[in-house]
């Protein structure tokens, strides 16, 4: 798939077949996000990849944000020991855009596969870090459930580019 068609085309799937995702296929798509440009070549990311049913059912419980049943789901992570290493903070605004990156690489490899994906904010943490075993230097950021898409939902609006892009200087897009 072309590029620029899979950024047109991709959308946020929160419906599934009960298909299972190949092992192959999901570490496809962490090779993808560890691709993402990172500040400093930090690459202060972690990925847990849940497949498990049994794990896959708690995990929806303590995230409403995944809305249908995922077959599978990675967890993104900042690795704050990475991050304080290499930067001297875990805390700056280049982490968090490093980490949106390799969310993006994931999402976009997901849909060249012909794999339905949604990244999700909304989950409570604790428990989370409790079905995962996620120790204490990893912070959950991200989660990106996946499966087959039941069907592709229909594009969203969105802003015309002329009213988000401007040349030169804000106001400027009149001859664009």
């Amino acid at each position: 798939m072309e590029l620029m068609e899979a950024l047109r085309t991709r959308r946020s799937v929160r419906r599934w077949t009960a298909d299972p995702v190949p092992d192959e296929d999901l570490k496809s798509l962490v090779e993808a996000a560890a691709r993402a440009p990172s500040g400093g070549n930090t690459q202060p990311w972690a990925f847990v990849v849940i497949r498990d049913q049994a794990r896959l059912k708690r995990l929806r419980a303590a995230a409403p944000g995944i809305a249908g049943r995922a077959t599978a789901v990675v967890l993104i992570c900042l690795d704050k020991q990475r991050a304080d290493a290499e930067a001297g903070t875990a805390e700056y605004d280049m982490v968090h855009m490093t980490l949106g990156a390799a969310m993006q690489n994931m999402l976009l490899a997901a849909h060249g596969q012909g794999l339905g994906a949604c990244a999700i904010g909304s989950f409570h943490l604790a428990s989370l870090r409790s079905i995962v075993s996620l120790p204490a230097h990893l912070e959950l950021k991200l989660l990106v459930a996946l499966g087959y898409p039941v069907s592709q939902p229909k594009a969203p609006p969105l802003r015309p580019l002329s009213e988000v892009c401007y040349f030169e200087e804000v106001g400027s897009n009149r001859d664009h």
